[in-house]
Protein backbone atom coordinates (compact mmCIF):
# COMPACT_ATOMS: atom_id res chain seq x y z
CA UNK A 1 0.00 0.00 0.00
CA UNK A 2 2.73 2.02 0.73
CA UNK A 3 4.13 1.57 -3.09
CA UNK A 4 0.70 2.60 -4.06
CA UNK A 5 0.49 5.79 -2.43
CA UNK A 6 4.06 6.82 -3.56
CA UNK A 7 3.24 5.95 -7.23
CA UNK A 8 -0.07 8.30 -6.74
CA UNK A 9 2.29 10.30 -5.48
CA UNK A 10 4.96 11.10 -7.62
CA UNK A 11 2.39 10.59 -10.64
CA UNK A 12 1.17 14.12 -9.34
CA UNK A 13 3.88 15.53 -9.06
CA UNK A 14 4.90 14.94 -12.85
CA UNK A 15 1.44 16.17 -13.87
CA UNK A 16 2.26 19.52 -11.83
CA UNK A 17 6.00 19.72 -12.86
CA UNK A 18 7.25 21.57 -15.80
CA UNK A 19 8.05 19.53 -19.22
CA UNK A 20 11.49 19.57 -18.76
CA UNK A 21 11.72 18.03 -15.44
CA UNK A 22 9.43 15.07 -16.40
CA UNK A 23 11.73 12.86 -17.81
CA UNK A 24 13.67 11.74 -14.82
CA UNK A 25 10.60 11.84 -12.48
CA UNK A 26 9.06 9.19 -15.60
CA UNK A 27 12.13 7.15 -15.35
CA UNK A 28 11.43 6.33 -11.24
CA UNK A 29 7.72 6.29 -12.14
CA UNK A 30 8.80 3.36 -14.76
CA UNK A 31 11.11 1.88 -12.03
CA UNK A 32 8.39 2.43 -9.26
CA UNK A 33 5.93 0.67 -11.34
CA UNK A 34 7.94 -2.59 -11.91
CA UNK A 35 8.89 -2.92 -8.58
CA UNK A 36 5.25 -3.25 -7.65
CA UNK A 37 3.83 -5.25 -10.48
CA UNK A 38 7.00 -7.29 -9.70
CA UNK A 39 5.14 -8.01 -6.28
CA UNK A 40 1.83 -8.81 -7.90
CA UNK A 41 3.50 -11.53 -9.84
CA UNK A 42 2.57 -15.27 -10.01
CA UNK A 43 2.76 -16.24 -6.30
CA UNK A 44 4.29 -13.19 -4.79
CA UNK A 45 0.88 -11.14 -4.41
CA UNK A 46 0.02 -11.25 -0.72
CA UNK A 47 -2.79 -11.69 1.22
CA UNK A 48 -5.88 -10.80 -0.30
CA UNK A 49 -4.58 -9.99 -3.87
CA UNK A 50 -2.49 -12.94 -4.13
CA UNK A 51 -6.36 -15.09 -3.20
CA UNK A 52 -7.88 -12.32 -6.02
CA UNK A 53 -5.66 -13.53 -8.56
CA UNK A 54 -5.74 -17.30 -7.77
CA UNK A 55 -9.26 -17.12 -7.22
CA UNK A 56 -10.41 -15.17 -10.56
CA UNK A 57 -7.13 -15.58 -12.90
CA UNK A 58 -6.41 -12.42 -12.71
CA UNK A 59 -3.25 -10.35 -14.51
CA UNK A 60 -0.73 -8.35 -12.37
CA UNK A 61 -1.99 -4.63 -13.84
CA UNK A 62 -5.34 -6.27 -12.60
CA UNK A 63 -3.96 -6.44 -9.39
CA UNK A 64 -2.40 -2.81 -9.44
CA UNK A 65 -5.73 -0.97 -10.44
CA UNK A 66 -7.29 -2.76 -7.36
CA UNK A 67 -4.04 -1.60 -5.36
CA UNK A 68 -4.60 2.12 -6.35
CA UNK A 69 -8.55 2.13 -5.92
CA UNK A 70 -7.59 0.40 -2.43
CA UNK A 71 -5.52 3.27 -1.44
CA UNK A 72 -7.73 5.81 -2.97
CA UNK A 73 -10.32 4.37 -0.47
CA UNK A 74 -8.63 4.85 2.36
CA UNK A 75 -7.22 8.25 1.29
CA UNK A 76 -10.58 10.01 0.44
CA UNK A 77 -13.29 7.88 1.67
CA UNK A 78 -16.01 7.26 -0.49
CA UNK A 79 -14.27 8.91 -3.64
CA UNK A 80 -14.84 7.78 -7.37
CA UNK A 81 -11.80 7.58 -9.35
CA UNK A 82 -11.99 8.44 -12.75
CA UNK A 83 -11.00 5.88 -15.51
CA UNK A 84 -8.37 8.52 -16.98
CA UNK A 85 -7.06 8.92 -13.54
CA UNK A 86 -6.40 5.38 -12.60
CA UNK A 87 -4.60 4.41 -16.40
CA UNK A 88 -2.74 7.71 -16.15
CA UNK A 89 -1.51 6.84 -13.13
CA UNK A 90 -1.01 3.16 -13.79
CA UNK A 91 0.84 3.94 -17.15
CA UNK A 92 3.46 6.11 -18.43
CA UNK A 93 1.76 7.62 -21.37
CA UNK A 94 -1.13 7.77 -23.69
CA UNK A 95 -0.11 4.58 -26.00
CA UNK A 96 -0.01 2.88 -22.19
CA UNK A 97 -3.30 4.05 -21.08
CA UNK A 98 -4.72 3.21 -24.19
CA UNK A 99 -3.28 -0.44 -23.60
CA UNK A 100 -4.28 -0.82 -20.78
CA UNK A 101 -8.44 0.14 -21.41
CA UNK A 102 -8.80 -3.83 -21.83
CA UNK A 103 -8.91 -3.54 -17.68
CA UNK A 104 -12.09 -1.68 -18.02
CA UNK A 105 -14.19 -3.66 -20.49
CA UNK A 106 -17.39 -4.39 -19.36
CA UNK A 107 -16.26 -8.60 -19.51
CA UNK A 108 -13.44 -7.64 -17.25
CA UNK A 109 -13.51 -9.64 -14.13
CA UNK A 110 -13.24 -6.35 -12.17
CA UNK A 111 -16.72 -5.70 -12.82
CA UNK A 112 -17.94 -9.63 -13.32
CA UNK A 113 -16.79 -10.52 -10.47
CA UNK A 114 -17.55 -7.14 -8.09
CA UNK A 115 -14.36 -6.52 -7.20
CA UNK A 116 -14.85 -3.03 -8.78
CA UNK A 117 -18.13 -0.68 -8.73
CA UNK A 118 -18.60 1.81 -11.47
CA UNK A 119 -20.38 4.66 -12.60
CA UNK A 120 -21.58 5.80 -15.67
CA UNK A 121 -21.70 2.95 -19.01
CA UNK A 122 -18.48 1.79 -19.73
CA UNK A 123 -19.46 0.07 -23.22
CA UNK A 124 -19.63 4.10 -24.11
CA UNK A 125 -16.51 5.71 -22.14
CA UNK A 126 -14.63 3.69 -19.76
CA UNK A 127 -12.04 6.15 -19.66
CA UNK A 128 -14.90 8.42 -18.60
CA UNK A 129 -16.50 6.25 -15.84
CA UNK A 130 -16.17 6.53 -11.97
CA UNK A 131 -14.94 3.43 -10.15
CA UNK A 132 -14.21 2.60 -6.62
CA UNK A 133 -13.06 -0.44 -4.83
CA UNK A 134 -16.26 -2.30 -3.45
CA UNK A 135 -17.35 -2.27 0.14
CA UNK A 136 -16.70 -6.27 0.73
CA UNK A 137 -13.48 -6.00 -1.15
CA UNK A 138 -12.27 -3.19 1.43
CA UNK A 139 -13.48 -4.73 4.24
CA UNK A 140 -11.74 -7.76 3.96
CA UNK A 141 -8.25 -5.82 3.14
CA UNK A 142 -9.00 -3.56 6.65
CA UNK A 143 -9.34 -6.91 8.54
CA UNK A 144 -6.30 -8.31 6.53
CA UNK A 145 -4.29 -5.48 7.82
CA UNK A 146 -5.67 -5.44 11.26
CA UNK A 147 -4.67 -9.04 11.69
CA UNK A 148 -1.10 -8.45 10.72
CA UNK A 149 -1.05 -5.43 12.76
CA UNK A 150 -2.51 -8.18 15.67
CA UNK A 151 -0.42 -11.45 15.11
CA UNK A 152 -0.35 -12.33 19.06
CA UNK A 153 -4.08 -11.69 19.52
CA UNK A 154 -4.86 -13.36 16.07
CA UNK A 155 -3.10 -16.54 17.26
CA UNK A 156 -4.80 -16.32 21.18
CA UNK A 157 -8.40 -15.69 19.61
CA UNK A 158 -7.99 -18.82 17.18
CA UNK A 159 -8.82 -16.79 13.79
CA UNK A 160 -5.94 -18.14 12.51
CA UNK A 161 -6.07 -21.97 13.22
CA UNK A 162 -3.36 -24.21 12.57
CA UNK A 163 -2.97 -27.29 10.27
CA UNK A 164 -6.09 -29.50 10.06
CA UNK A 165 -5.94 -32.36 12.33
CA UNK A 166 -8.53 -34.79 10.71
CA UNK A 167 -9.46 -35.62 6.70
CA UNK A 168 -13.38 -34.85 8.34
CA UNK A 169 -12.34 -31.66 9.67
CA UNK A 170 -11.37 -30.74 5.71
CA UNK A 171 -14.52 -32.07 4.59
CA UNK A 172 -16.73 -30.16 6.78
CA UNK A 173 -14.76 -27.12 6.23
CA UNK A 174 -15.56 -27.68 2.22
CA UNK A 175 -19.44 -28.29 2.74
CA UNK A 176 -19.32 -24.99 4.66
CA UNK A 177 -17.87 -23.31 1.38
CA UNK A 178 -20.34 -25.29 -0.72
CA UNK A 179 -23.05 -24.33 1.33
CA UNK A 180 -22.30 -20.69 1.07
CA UNK A 181 -22.21 -20.90 -2.62
CA UNK A 182 -25.88 -22.45 -2.57
CA UNK A 183 -26.73 -19.32 -0.05
CA UNK A 184 -25.52 -17.04 -3.01
CA UNK A 185 -27.48 -18.87 -5.70
CA UNK A 186 -30.90 -18.56 -3.44
CA UNK A 187 -30.24 -14.98 -3.58
CA UNK A 188 -29.20 -14.40 -6.52
CA UNK A 189 -31.75 -16.59 -8.91
CA UNK A 190 -35.32 -15.98 -8.03
CA UNK A 191 -36.58 -19.43 -9.24
CA UNK A 192 -33.58 -21.37 -7.94
CA UNK A 193 -33.63 -24.76 -6.06
CA UNK A 194 -31.24 -23.69 -4.04
CA UNK A 195 -34.00 -21.70 -1.92
CA UNK A 196 -36.25 -24.46 -0.96
CA UNK A 197 -33.16 -25.10 1.73
CA UNK A 198 -32.59 -21.20 2.16
CA UNK A 199 -35.35 -19.50 2.43
CA UNK A 200 -33.69 -16.11 3.78
CA UNK A 201 -31.12 -15.75 1.65
CA UNK A 202 -32.33 -12.59 0.56
CA UNK A 203 -31.89 -10.73 3.87
CA UNK A 204 -27.82 -12.07 3.93
CA UNK A 205 -27.36 -12.25 0.42
CA UNK A 206 -25.43 -8.77 0.31
CA UNK A 207 -22.99 -10.02 2.53
CA UNK A 208 -22.34 -13.87 1.13
CA UNK A 209 -19.27 -12.70 -1.56
CA UNK A 210 -17.36 -11.75 1.79
CA UNK A 211 -18.07 -14.70 3.34
CA UNK A 212 -17.11 -17.00 0.41
CA UNK A 213 -13.75 -15.24 0.28
CA UNK A 214 -13.11 -14.68 3.89
CA UNK A 215 -13.83 -19.08 3.96
CA UNK A 216 -11.62 -19.77 0.92
CA UNK A 217 -8.49 -17.39 2.41
CA UNK A 218 -9.34 -19.52 5.52
CA UNK A 219 -9.32 -22.74 4.01
CA UNK A 220 -6.46 -22.32 1.84
CA UNK A 221 -4.39 -20.78 4.60
CA UNK A 222 -4.78 -24.15 6.66
CA UNK A 223 -4.17 -26.11 3.71
CA UNK A 224 -1.17 -24.50 2.91
CA UNK A 225 0.57 -24.77 6.63
CA UNK A 226 -0.81 -28.57 7.07
CA UNK A 227 2.95 -29.89 5.90
CA UNK A 228 2.95 -33.85 5.98
CA UNK A 229 0.66 -34.63 8.29
CA UNK A 230 -3.20 -35.82 7.99
CA UNK A 231 -3.93 -36.68 4.36
CA UNK A 232 -6.41 -34.24 2.57
CA UNK A 233 -8.34 -36.45 -0.18
CA UNK A 234 -9.66 -33.22 -1.66
CA UNK A 235 -6.46 -31.31 -2.00
CA UNK A 236 -5.27 -34.31 -3.33
CA UNK A 237 -7.81 -34.68 -5.87
CA UNK A 238 -7.61 -31.16 -6.92
CA UNK A 239 -3.77 -31.07 -7.90
CA UNK A 240 -3.96 -34.11 -9.46
CA UNK A 241 -6.85 -33.19 -11.84
CA UNK A 242 -5.82 -29.50 -11.67
CA UNK A 243 -9.71 -28.13 -10.97
CA UNK A 244 -10.46 -24.86 -10.73
CA UNK A 245 -12.60 -23.51 -7.77
CA UNK A 246 -15.94 -23.58 -9.73
CA UNK A 247 -15.05 -27.41 -10.72
CA UNK A 248 -13.95 -28.28 -7.46
CA UNK A 249 -17.13 -26.53 -5.99
CA UNK A 250 -19.47 -28.62 -8.29
CA UNK A 251 -18.11 -31.56 -7.54
CA UNK A 252 -17.87 -31.38 -3.84
CA UNK A 253 -21.60 -30.30 -4.07
CA UNK A 254 -22.68 -33.49 -5.65
CA UNK A 255 -20.74 -35.07 -3.15
CA UNK A 256 -22.35 -34.03 0.05
CA UNK A 257 -25.66 -33.58 -1.76
CA UNK A 258 -25.79 -37.57 -2.22
CA UNK A 259 -24.21 -37.68 1.45
CA UNK A 260 -26.46 -35.49 3.39
CA UNK A 261 -29.42 -34.95 1.21
CA UNK A 262 -30.42 -38.36 -0.21
CA UNK A 263 -30.47 -38.29 -4.06
CA UNK A 264 -26.86 -38.71 -5.96
CA UNK A 265 -27.65 -36.41 -8.31
CA UNK A 266 -28.53 -32.67 -8.99
CA UNK A 267 -29.81 -30.54 -12.23
CA UNK A 268 -26.87 -29.48 -14.52
CA UNK A 269 -28.25 -26.22 -15.18
CA UNK A 270 -28.57 -25.38 -10.80
CA UNK A 271 -24.87 -26.34 -10.69
CA UNK A 272 -24.17 -23.75 -13.16
CA UNK A 273 -26.10 -21.23 -10.96
CA UNK A 274 -24.11 -22.81 -8.06
CA UNK A 275 -20.54 -21.36 -9.21
CA UNK A 276 -22.05 -18.06 -10.95
CA UNK A 277 -21.86 -15.00 -8.92
CA UNK A 278 -24.49 -12.92 -11.23
CA UNK A 279 -26.91 -13.67 -14.12
CA UNK A 280 -24.55 -12.92 -16.69
CA UNK A 281 -21.87 -15.16 -15.21
CA UNK A 282 -23.96 -18.14 -16.54
CA UNK A 283 -23.55 -17.49 -19.84
CA UNK A 284 -19.79 -17.62 -19.01
CA UNK A 285 -19.95 -20.81 -16.83
CA UNK A 286 -22.18 -23.04 -18.45
CA UNK A 287 -19.07 -24.38 -20.51
CA UNK A 288 -17.76 -25.94 -17.26
CA UNK A 289 -20.56 -28.84 -17.41
CA UNK A 290 -20.88 -28.77 -21.37
CA UNK A 291 -19.99 -31.79 -23.74
CA UNK A 292 -16.28 -31.44 -24.00
CA UNK A 293 -15.70 -29.92 -20.88
CA UNK A 294 -12.62 -31.33 -18.49
CA UNK A 295 -15.42 -32.34 -15.76
CA UNK A 296 -17.30 -34.94 -18.24
CA UNK A 297 -14.42 -35.54 -20.45
CA UNK A 298 -12.20 -36.82 -17.64
CA UNK A 299 -15.16 -38.94 -15.76
CA UNK A 300 -15.74 -37.49 -12.55
CA UNK A 301 -18.87 -35.94 -13.39
CA UNK A 302 -21.77 -37.64 -15.84
CA UNK A 303 -24.64 -35.92 -17.12
CA UNK A 304 -28.05 -37.48 -18.54
CA UNK A 305 -29.25 -35.38 -20.79
CA UNK A 306 -32.99 -35.58 -21.25
CA UNK A 307 -32.72 -34.01 -24.56
CA UNK A 308 -30.09 -34.58 -27.28
CA UNK A 309 -29.69 -31.32 -28.54
CA UNK A 310 -29.60 -29.60 -24.70
CA UNK A 311 -26.99 -30.11 -23.14
CA UNK A 312 -27.48 -29.11 -19.58
CA UNK A 313 -31.33 -30.02 -19.91
CA UNK A 314 -30.58 -33.04 -17.52
CA UNK A 315 -29.08 -34.74 -14.01
CA UNK A 316 -25.71 -34.67 -13.27
CA UNK A 317 -24.08 -36.95 -10.44
CA UNK A 318 -20.53 -38.15 -9.65
CA UNK A 319 -18.89 -41.44 -10.24
CA UNK A 320 -18.44 -44.06 -7.45
CA UNK A 321 -14.89 -44.14 -7.78
CA UNK A 322 -14.77 -40.22 -6.84
CA UNK A 323 -16.79 -40.26 -4.04
CA UNK A 324 -14.41 -43.09 -2.42
CA UNK A 325 -11.20 -40.65 -4.13
CA UNK A 326 -12.40 -37.98 -2.24
CA UNK A 327 -13.30 -40.00 1.26
CA UNK A 328 -9.91 -41.61 1.66
CA UNK A 329 -8.60 -41.50 4.74
CA UNK A 330 -12.21 -40.72 6.55
CA UNK A 331 -12.15 -43.25 8.90
CA UNK A 332 -8.29 -42.44 10.07
CA UNK A 333 -8.14 -41.24 13.54
CA UNK A 334 -7.05 -37.30 14.07
CA UNK A 335 -3.66 -36.03 14.43
CA UNK A 336 -2.17 -34.80 17.98
CA UNK A 337 -1.00 -31.22 17.16
CA UNK A 338 2.36 -30.19 18.61
CA UNK A 339 1.44 -28.44 21.73
CA UNK A 340 -1.01 -30.70 22.53
CA UNK A 341 1.83 -33.30 22.68
CA UNK A 342 4.14 -30.78 24.52
CA UNK A 343 1.37 -30.62 26.99
CA UNK A 344 0.64 -34.14 27.57
CA UNK A 345 4.55 -34.77 28.05
CA UNK A 346 4.31 -32.14 30.59
CA UNK A 347 1.61 -34.01 32.47
CA UNK A 348 3.23 -37.26 32.48
CA UNK A 349 6.39 -35.60 33.61
CA UNK A 350 4.32 -34.48 37.05
CA UNK A 351 3.18 -37.60 37.70
CA UNK A 352 4.80 -39.66 40.80
CA UNK A 353 4.00 -43.21 40.16
CA UNK A 354 0.39 -45.04 38.42
CA UNK A 355 -1.85 -44.17 41.39
CA UNK A 356 -0.95 -40.35 40.95
CA UNK A 357 -1.78 -40.88 37.43
CA UNK A 358 -5.31 -42.95 38.31
CA UNK A 359 -5.84 -40.06 40.43
CA UNK A 360 -5.59 -37.38 38.14
CA UNK A 361 -7.35 -39.21 35.04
Amino acid sequence: MRLAAELKEVHEIITASPRAERVLLRERKRALCGRILERLGPEKAPGLLGELRKRHLLHERHLLAILLLLSDRIAGGTQWTSGRQLLETMGQDVADMIDDLWLLNDESPLFTRDIVRHRGLITDSPLECEYRISEWIFQIFCEEMQRRREPEDMAESGVRPGPYLSTAAHLLDMKRLVELHQIRAAGVFDDSSWREYYPEADSISGDVPTFILQARYAITERESSHGHGVHLPVVAFRNEYALTEEEEIIVLALLFHELFSGPPFLDAGELIRLVSASEEDVFRKRRLLSRGSRLREQGLVIVESEVETKELVGEAYTADWVEERLLEGIEDAAAIDADECQTFHRYLQRLRNSDDFYRNL
